[in-house]
């Protein structure tokens, strides 16, 4: 960052904006290394080997949780990220197990990956600088909502495939949210195949 002088030099035109993201980093507060919600499912060999037990011991959660209350700390979880997520008027479009990590410090999920997000705020496109160093604008484009383009985990995946501005964009995470618990409840769904 360039302080006040250089956010005051881009909003005038003097230089080009410049977008960031910052990363909090979180430990996962086990001996282990981070697990994903999906490495979790699937690790047999720790207390118990059902896939809830896993997730329980990855979150750091009670020993006196039953399944219903590991369920719900995890959906709760879920549903949080995405409030703030959309609150920032993005849509993941890629919410599944392999993309959730369990974060025992804090006791809850962590969404990651972000390469498929699409941003329902339009930004400027900028132009060629002008000869007096002002930048023209050349429209709007939302990043990330290429017609027909996008990156998903298919078996989590909302049955429309893309996000589409006319059609509640935000319930495709929703969707996916949904296709997660499913798969704790029944693990039915092949993650490597995604069938």
């Amino acid at each position: 960052f360039g302080g006040e002088d250089s956010a005051a030099a881009a909003i005038n035109g003097e230089n080009r904006p410049r977008e960031w993201m910052a990363f909090e980093y979180v430990g996962s507060g086990m001996d282990e290394a981070f697990v994903t919600l999906s490495d979790a499912m699937q690790m047999e060999n720790w207390n118990g080997s059902h896939h809830l037990s896993n997730i329980q011991r990855a979150l750091n959660l009670p020993e006196e949780y039953e399944f219903g209350d590991v369920l719900d700390a995890v959906f709760r979880s879920i549903l949080e990220d995405l409030v703030f997520v959309h609150a920032c008027n993005l849509v993941h479009r890629n919410v599944s197990p392999s993309n959730l990590l369990c974060d025992g410090q804090s006791q809850r999920l962590r969404l990651q990956n972000f390469s498929g997000a699409a941003d329902l705020d339009p930004s400027p496109i900028p132009g060629r600088p002008n000869d007096d160093g002002t930048v023209p604008t050349l429209g709007t484009q939302r990043v990330g909502l290429t017609a027909n383009i996008a990156s998903f985990s298919p078996a989590y995946a909302a049955p429309e495939k893309y996000v589409r501005l006319d059609n509640n964009p935000l319930a495709f995470d929703v969707f996916s949210a949904s296709m997660v618990m499913c798969q704790l409840l029944f693990k039915l769904i092949d993650d490597e195949t995604g069938a």
